[in-house]
């Protein structure tokens, strides 16, 4: 396989490790899409381009049959939407930057890195390798946009079931590579990958830096003017009340009466801003996750029925938490609100728990998904700003998501938005299990 400037290691589903030879031209384009993402973790422009950057990889990369392949299998490993083409996958750089370690763990270079040592997994032999590709494979106008074909997938099987005749061991190591000098599109390649994994992690920092900063700002601002706020809407509902029972005239009792309404409603506006701004400290227990959702499905349901909304808890995992009940409650009860207002003219909010293993350790995640009309990128990145709003003025006044992010972080968690136009929204929400349930 002498046309091979790298290798690129996959892990197959039945879980062989097998390495598959990469041309240089597909190393070259593969540069270029790396090097587009560095661009766009860097600082996108106004009027970039509208694809999103795994179309982009696809466009340059796929005709390799080793890219496709690597591609699909990755887009399968994510669980946040580093490679599926959500609205997430063009302004998260944690999730593009573990996105491109993975690339820069599993791109092989026949002459090796400094240091790394050259043996690779099973790297496929030369007459299996011509068997598979062929004449038929597509030719890189297939590949220009995402999702990928399904051709992908019946390589990889393809490639998975002769594995077995090379290497039938899982994750067995071969020899290593023959020793020869890099192709220079290879290290174009690879110093590409590692620039631009560097440039992830800069972002990464900054953005959540910003992100930190600009919510302490505001939740300072928001406990000074609830302060100030709330005294003189205490002494007008106040003398509205005392107004009230001497007054006779109907009309006159009615905007008493609206008066009243309006001072209390504004005084939960207030109560939403203070929670915001400097969340009570919670009292972690032992909480049951169907209880605590049960508890909240059933809190909404009259309001869910008027919409036309059919609520469904039904995929719940009998998991343990480890957090402050009424706070979790609450904030699970204003994004399934948030969904429900998301909706129009009748539609699913489905409310689902799972189990999160990741390297840290397992967490519980709650999921809570909604058939609504989905939000653009703009709105998806504002969306936990306090008193923002995707929707028209009046309905809702956007402190929902907002005091829900506060409360989930009290409590060790984190939240997190997906969403697409016309394709529905999902919140995850991820809170430790308690000691008992891990």
């Amino acid at each position: 396989m002498d046309s091979a400037a790298a290798w690129l290691l996959l892990r197959l589903p039945s879980g062989r490790q097998v390495s598959l030879p990469v041309p240089r031209q597909a190393c070259l384009g593969l540069a270029r899409a790396v090097t587009f993402l560095a661009g766009r973790l860097a600082g996108p422009r106004e009027g970039a381009v509208a694809e999103s950057w795994p179309e982009v990889c696809w466009r340059h990369a796929a005709g390799s049959p080793a890219v496709a392949g690597w591609l699909l299998l990755a887009a399968g490993r994510s669980d946040d939407g580093a490679v599926t083409g959500s609205s997430r996958s063009d302004i998260d750089a944690g999730a593009i930057g573990r996105w491109l370690a993975a690339l820069h763990d599993d791109l092989l270079l026949p002459g090796g890195r400094p240091g790394r040592d050259r043996a690779v997994p099973a790297p496929v032999p030369t007459e299996i390798w011509q068997e598979l590709i062929g004449d038929d494979w597509p030719s890189p106008e297939t590949f220009a946009g995402s999702p990928p074909p399904e051709a992908v997938w019946a390589f990889l099987h393809a490639v998975d079931r002769r594995a077995a005749a090379w290497r039938a061991a899982p994750a067995a190591v071969a020899d290593p590579l023959p020793p020869q000098t890099p192709d220079p599109a290879a290290v174009l390649l690879d110093e590409a990958v590692a620039a631009a994994v560097a440039v992830a992690g800069l972002a990464a920092n900054f953005s959540a830096r910003v992100t930190a900063a600009r919510l302490d700002a505001i939740g300072e601002l928001a406990y000074g003017a609830g302060h100030e706020i709330n005294n003189p809407l205490a002494n007008i509902a106040a003398r509205a009340q005392a107004l009230l029972p001497d007054e006779s005239e109907p009309e006159r009792r009615r905007r008493l009466a609206t008066i009243v309404d309006q001072a209390f409603r504004a005084r939960d506006m207030i109560g939403g801003l203070m929670i915001f701004a400097r969340p009570p400290r919670p009292e972690p227990t032992e909480v049951s996750v169907v209880a605590a959702v049960a508890a909240v499905v059933a809190s909404v349901g009259a309001v869910a029925e008027k919409r036309g909304v059919r609520l469904s808890s039904g995929s719940l995992r009998p998991l343990t938490i480890w957090a402050d009940r009424s706070q979790v409650e609450e904030a699970v009860r204003a994004v399934v609100l948030n969904a429900i207002e998301a909706i129009a003219g009748g539609g699913t909010v489905g409310i689902e728990s799972q189990l999160d293993r990741q390297a840290e350790g397992s967490r519980c995640r709650l999921v809570v998904s909604d058939n609504g009309e989905g939000m653009n990128r703009e709105t998806a990145e504002r969306i936990f700003d306090p008193f923002f709003s995707g929707r028209e003025a009046g309905r809702g006044v956007g402190l929902g998501l907002s005091k829900a992010m506060r409360l989930i972080d009290a409590n060790g968690g984190s939240i997190a938005v997906a969403s697409r136009p016309r394709q529905g929204t999902t919140v995850s929400m991820w809170l430790p299990l308690s000691p008992v349930g891990r």
